[in-house]
């Protein structure tokens, strides 16, 4: 069975230092490139990669690993095509330049693009997309940053509702991907995964940040080679499995089916109704939310799904309204068919593959809202659509702190 692979990664960060991606995107294309052309078990993929840097400059270590030496490759954006390559490195050579708005890789039209030409390497493969880079979760599925006149940063980001767009017009009479993952940081959100439910089968993310280095593609033209019509449950979980075993601190994925996810809506648009006819409940739901850690100490204001759910149902206990959040909780961990935590994460926070938004006070994307979140999350409706049927959006808005000086975070 031949399968399509799609690596869309947007290494741009819009500034040098911490945070850049260049030099992994690089480290991430090598791994495939190392092992595609050179055996049998790899030639049912097709790989398509595009690429956008913002450094032409490529820092390769010596063999010694004790200095490095300089390469030029491109700035901008590349389109590779790895299937059949012999080479083994990235170089300034490999692929060719893209340009209009198959470049800009921060909007749909590119996404549209890159999605529609990897479909048509083989119109009968399933399609496995990875979007890789700095994310936003739940504001953008990628994003970067520029530099605003006062001095300050501003981000470029490809929305969800850009997602959306994109998907649905690449996929127009065409079977749903069948995995989405996101290589980039704090993805695996409810809010993500609503958007993803009429695009694809499944989807792949982390809960909390991912290490520079990425996922590792060295282990994947063998996991998907592997990979059945039958089996695709075994394949998503080998991908778990083998980023838990390459990154073994700090770290979280998890797999969603995402046919499993409407339910999740349903249900949760339910308990919302409930809590926005009942301060006495919106009360007791804030009270559950204070009392969870999260890796991040609520900076980003992402909390566990199943967390919050079964905690409220513990604080509203014996009313109806308990039985329906600890049934929802259950609805989540049904729809999360893989998951790991590692070890020294599991010790403090308890986490089970998907967040949700409920910032607190000291959530620097809580009230008053910074620019991106309150557009996204509370004022346009084109954006993350499907998911502000539930009510939840509302329901934040009535009962999280209100203006409170928080951090700024880059």
């Amino acid at each position: 069975m031949k399968i399509n692979l799609g690596l869309y990664m947007n290494a741009k960060r819009g500034y040098t230092g911490s945070g850049a991606l260049n030099g992994f995107a690089v480290r991430n294309i090598e791994q495939l490139l190392r092992l595609l052309g050179s055996s049998a078990t790899t030639s049912n993929l097709n790989v398509d990669v595009v690429l956008a840097r913002d450094s032409a400059e490529h820092r390769r270590p010596t063999q010694d690993r004790m200095s490095t030496t300089s390469e030029t490759h491109w700035m901008g954006a590349h389109k590779l095509t790895l299937s059949g390559n012999s080479g083994a490195v990235v170089s300034a050579t490999l692929g060719h330049q893209v340009t209009g708005d198959r470049a800009q890789l921060l909007r749909p039209k590119a996404l549209e693009h890159f999605i529609t030409d990897l479909r048509e390497r083989d119109l009968n493969a399933p399609n496995v997309v990875v979007l890789w880079g700095h994310a936003d979760g739940p504001r953008g599925f990628l994003f970067s940053q520029f530099p605003r006149v006062d001095g300050s940063r501003g981000r470029d980001i490809l929305s969800p509702a850009e997602v959306d767009q994109a998907l649905a017009n690449s996929g127009k009479a065409q079977a749903p991907l069948k995995i989405v993952c996101a290589d980039s940081c704090q993805a695996a959100c409810l809010e993500f995964a609503s958007v993803l439910v009429p695009h694809a089968e499944y989807f792949v993310a982390s809960q909390t940040s991912v290490p520079g280095t990425g996922w590792n593609y060295e282990s994947w033209p063998a996991i998907l080679s592997a990979a059945t019509g039958a089996n695709w449950d075994g394949t998503v979980s080998a991908i778990v499995s083998d980023f838990a075993a390459s990154n073994p601190m700090r770290t979280t994925i998890s797999a969603m089916r995402l046919s499993a996810i409407d339910a999740v809506l349903n249900k949760l648009k339910s308990v919302t109704d409930k809590f926005l006819a009942d301060p006495s409940a919106r009360n007791l739901l804030l009270q559950a939310r204070k009392e969870i850690k999260t890796h991040d100490q609520n900076l980003r204001g992402l909390v566990d799904f199943v967390m919050l759910f079964d905690g409220a149902a513990r604080h509203l206990q014996p009313a109806d309204l308990a039985t329906e959040c600890h049934d929802l909780a259950r609805l989540m961990e049904a729809a999360t068919i893989a998951t790991h935590v590692s070890a020294d994460l599991d010790a403090k926070y308890k986490m089970h593959g998907c967040s949700i938004f409920f910032p607190t006070a000291e959530s620097a994307f809580g009230e008053p809202w910074d620019e991106i979140t309150r557009k996204i999350y509370f004022e346009d409706d084109k954006q993350l659509a499907r998911f502000k049927q539930t009510g939840w959006h509302k329901l934040l808005a009535l009962i999280v702190p209100k203006n409170i000086a928080r951090p700024m975070i880059l």
